[in-house]
């Protein structure tokens, strides 16, 4: 009896210390959030593949895109203009790239244009989205739409989740991956500072894959300081009993306040991929990259037992850290030089030149491998279609902007945007 006790009592503690051990972080999700996607990148061939190369040589998996309300049409019967640059631009990515695509939405208003996008039968599989990004400022009324407390705010990402968990994402086997910004410390009203009850903070685990916590401290161009205490006690508040929270940290690289972390990627000594990583690294354990930005995540727990006050968040046994997203493209884009690189040998890029754009009578092409030419205008109203020839006679449309969509011998798809 005295030995079944001993060894009930060993489990006992055993079984209690491993509950306590912190989750396996991982790195599944490596995102870039691209402002200005549909103003700044879209149907630009130049600016689509550097944008991509950069991504993709910079061990990004996914892509963030903005503009997806104005960029989706309420019309899923057809697609227009725009949805079909966007169709090729996410096929490309795919196809080339191997990088995942989200779309960036504020309401479930948007979110459900992109379902019925991805369930168009204009849209095959290689060209639909991967995943929805739900990012909806209730406390901001600017922006926040219909979305401006914290019950709109958790209604609508109910909503969201059920079309991800309904939608067939680009391998045409998995739902769409539900992803949640859940606002900045700096917002007065961000769900992280509004003290959510415990249901409320139940409810946003369980109806997301994973969330964006935003990482950063104030003065963040210093090395001293810690990064990792101006984010644990919102990890705290994000705990629920029962259920595994899996967090995304979101850089930020604005250059807007006090808070973001610009200044500290341009005064980095590595690259700005390494300025990326060095926080994540560090934040996880406090020594891989730079053990003078935090404690670390993982040291937390290392501690906790031996000193529970210093260390107070040890015990977030449910949190698991599974990536990191870096905010905003257009800042590394003033950072970084390495975008200019390597573009060219990228096969997208240097397949088709259309000349002259803006064009007058006709236009020519350098490339001899696509086979049929579909010309149309902005709206999406089919003009006409032209087989292979090196000029097509184009004097018999009106001033305006027109969209050319190339089709290649391998059955792939080219569009390009053109001027008269």
């Amino acid at each position: 009896m005295k030995l079944l006790c001993l060894l009930l009592t060993l489990f006992t503690v055993q079984f209690s210390e491993a509950q306590s051990d912190p989750l396996t972080p991982n790195m599944d999700f490596k995102g870039l959030w691209v402002s200005k996607f549909q103003d700044s990148v879209l149907g630009n061939t130049v600016e689509e593949d550097r944008l991509l190369a950069y991504a993709s040589g910079a061990d990004f998996n996914y892509l963030i895109l903005t503009n997806t309300y104005f960029m989706l049409d309420d019309d899923s019967t057809s697609l227009n203009s725009t949805e079909m640059l966007l169709a090729g631009f996410i096929e490309k990515a795919h196809d080339v790239y191997q990088l995942s695509i989200h779309g960036n939405v504020g309401s479930d208003a948007t979110a459900l244009k992109l379902k019925q996008y991805n369930q168009s039968a204009d849209v095959d599989p290689i060209q639909r989205y991967d995943g929805i990004t739900y990012e909806c400022e209730f406390y901001n009324s600017n922006t926040n739409g219909p979305c401006n407390t914290v019950t709109s705010y958790l209604n609508q990402l109910i909503n969201i989740k059920t079309y991800c968990d309904g939608t067939l994402g680009s391998n045409n086997s998995s739902d769409l991956v539900c992803e949640v910004y859940i606002g900045g410390g700096g917002s007065p009203g961000a769900f992280v500072n509004t003290n959510p009850t415990p249901s409320q903070v139940a409810t946003l685990i369980e109806f997301s894959d994973h969330l964006l916590l935003t990482y950063y401290k104030s003065s963040p161009s210093t090395n001293g300081g810690n990064f990792f205490n101006y984010s644990e006690a919102r990890l705290e508040m994000l705990t629920s009993p029962g259920l595994e929270t899996k967090i995304v940290l979101l850089l930020k690289s604005r250059d807007t306040d006090g808070n973001n972390m610009y200044d500290y990627v341009a005064n980095h000594s590595g690259t700005h991929i390494e300025a990326l990583k060095d926080p994540y690294y560090s934040w996880l354990d406090g020594t891989t990259f730079n053990p003078a930005l935090t404690d670390g995540f993982m040291g937390n727990y290392a501690n906790y037992q031996s000193d529970p006050v210093m260390y107070p968040f040890g015990h977030l046994e449910t949190i698991r850290l599974v990536g990191y997203t870096w905010f905003e493209q257009f800042a590394l884009l003033e950072i970084s030089d390495s975008l200019t690189l390597g573009v060219s040998d990228h096969p997208y890029t240097s397949k088709l030149i259309v000349y002259p754009n803006p064009a007058k009578d006709e236009i020519r092409f350098k490339s001899k491998d696509w086979t049929k030419l579909s010309i149309f205008g902005l709206d999406g109203r089919f003009i006409r279609e032209e087989g292979y020839k090196n000029v097509v006679n184009v004097i018999d449309l009106p001033i305006g902007e027109y969209l050319l969509e190339f089709q290649w011998k391998n059955g792939s798809i080219t569009r390009e945007k053109l001027m008269k």
